[in-house]
């Protein structure tokens, strides 16, 4: 726009001399002409509308809209609650929503099934829809308490899905979890889940409880 203003005033420049210096050469007697015809000097028509493209050039233009933060699965389905890595209070609240899980028929939760795996889903001979809602609840309530080192997923009977189990169990997780934060590893009927950054509470504490 403001180039288009540049070249206007130029090109009202050249009229005004065509009109007011030459006056007798061919150009000069055209502009003349259809100036007489309008009853308005051209010169002065080009030199306002350069004038106005360059005030419209020269206005503040609208800062572009910030760009909007890709959307990433959230990290938490629900509020972490605030974790002293020197207190054991959280150990409690931890295993009531362990043992609160609404879980089906034929799914069940282990804690402390081995050394640094604090919870453990059982699904036994499961229907894939026992197999789906299980699994969104055990997702869940990774997501709500402080991140543990592992888990694992237990499967009793024949898949009958035919889809891979470390499959449904990754996708499930990633419904909660950033899919950077944690790894699957399948193992016969078990999936291992490794958690890359654990919450420092669970540094020193490789078993829920502690007299075993």
């Amino acid at each position: 726009m403001r180039l288009v203003g540049v070249l206007l005033l130029l090109l009202a420049a050249g009229l005004g001399w065509l009109t007011q210096v030459d006056r007798m050469s061919p150009l000069a007697l055209s502009v003349v002409e259809v100036e007489s015809q309008i009853g308005f000097p051209l010169a002065l028509i080009a030199a306002v509308a350069g004038i106005v493209m360059l005030v419209l050039g020269f206005r503040k233009r609208p800062a572009p809209p910030a760009p909007q933060a890709e959307e990433r699965p959230n990290h938490t389905a629900g509020v972490k609650p605030s974790i002293s890595a020197t207190s054991s209070e959280w150990v409690s609240d931890v295993i009531g929503r362990a043992q609160a899980l609404p879980l089906a028929a034929g799914a069940s939760i282990t804690l402390d099934k081995g050394s640094e795996i604090p919870f453990t889903l059982l699904l036994n001979r499961v229907t894939p829809e026992v197999e789906r809602r299980s699994l969104d609840a055990f997702s869940s309530f990774l997501s709500s308490i402080p991140t543990p080192k592992r888990a694992k997923v237990v499967y009793v009977g024949a898949n009958a899905t035919g889809v891979p189990r470390q499959h449904v169990v990754r996708g499930t997780l990633r419904r909660v979890f950033h899919a950077a934060a944690f790894q699957v590893v399948a193992q016969e009927d078990e999936v291992d889940v490794l958690f890359f950054t654990p919450d420092p509470c669970w540094a020193s504490r490789p078993f829920l409880f502690l007299d075993q």
